[in-house]
C-alpha cells in the first residue's frame, strides 16, 4: 500500500507498527501521526477522544481474521486442540491493548478451553512479536493475524479460528492531527478505501467492511 501510495504521489510513506493501544496512547501524548490504523474501531475512537485524531475522518475499512500458526507440522485442526498438553506453550499478542489478542482470548473462552490453556499462555507486546516467539521455538503455537502469515515464506502452517468464536476484528482508520501533513493524510486514507487498494488488502487476507457495521 505505502509502496502504491509512493508511486502515485511521490510521497513517501513512513509506517510505526505496534498494538492498537500502545498506538493510540502515543498519539494522545503527541506521536506525530498523519494516519491512524488501528485493528479496532474502539481504539481509533479513543484517539480521536484524545483530541489526536478528527472523529469525523473516521473509516471502517476492512476486517481481519485470527489463525493459529505452527513452525513445522500440522497446525491445529480447531483451537480446541489448543488444551492438548502437548502444546506446552501458546503465544498470544497481549490482550490488553493488541485487538488480536483480545480476539485470541475471546475464542479461547468460547471454545471452552480458556482455564486449561491460560497457564500456558505466553504474550507478545503485539501480534508481530506473538508469531515470532513461534517462529523462535519459544512457543508452539501462535494465535495471530491472517495478514501476518498469508504471504508469509519459509515454512510453517495454519488454520483458520472460526470466527463465530471472537467479536469481529473491524479494523478502522482515522486522520490524525500531529503529522504536519493533512492532505497527504486524507489522500492515503482515500487509497486504503479504493478499489485498489482494497484489492490489496484483499491478497493479504482481509474482507471488505461496510460501514454500517
Amino acid at each position: 500500500m505505502g509502496a502504491r501510495f509512493t508511486a502515485e504521489s511521490g510521497k513517501e510513506v513512513v509506517f510505526s507498527f505496534g498494538a492498537s493501544g500502545v498506538l493510540a496512547r502515543q498519539l494522545a501524548e503527541g506521536a506525530p501521526f498523519d494516519v491512524f490504523a488501528a485493528a479496532s474501531v474502539a481504539f481509533v475512537d479513543e484517539a480521536a477522544a484524545s483530541g489526536a485524531c478528527e472523529a469525523a475522518t473516521k473509516r471502517l475499512y476492512a476486517r481481519g481474521g485470527l489463525v493459529m500458526w505452527v513452525r513445522e507440522g500440522a497446525a491445529p485442526a480447531s483451537i480446541a486442540a489448543l488444551a492438548d498438553p502437548r502444546f506446552v506453550k501458546i503465544a498470544i499478542a497481549n490482550p490488553e491493548h493488541a485487538p488480536y489478542g483480545a480476539a485470541a482470548r475471546a475464542a479461547l473462552a468460547a471454545a471452552g478451553v480458556w482455564h486449561a490453556v491460560a497457564p500456558r499462555l505466553v504474550f507478545g507486546e503485539n501480534v508481530r512479536q506473538a508469531l515470532q516467539l513461534a517462529e523462535s521455538g519459544s512457543a508452539d503455537v501462535a494465535l495471530v493475524s491472517l495478514s501476518l502469515v498469508i504471504k508469509r515464506e519459509g515454512g510453517g502452517s495454519w488454520t483458520r479460528v472460526a470466527a463465530e468464536l471472537h467479536p469481529p476484528l473491524v479494523q478502522a482508520m482515522a486522520r490524525c492531527r500531529g503529522g504536519g501533513d493533512a492532505a497527504g493524510g486524507a489522500a492515503f486514507m482515500r487509497l486504503v478505501e479504493s478499489a485498489a487498494g482494497q484489492e490489496i488488502l484483499a491478497g493479504y487476507g482481509f474482507a471488505p467492511v461496510s460501514e454500517e457495521r
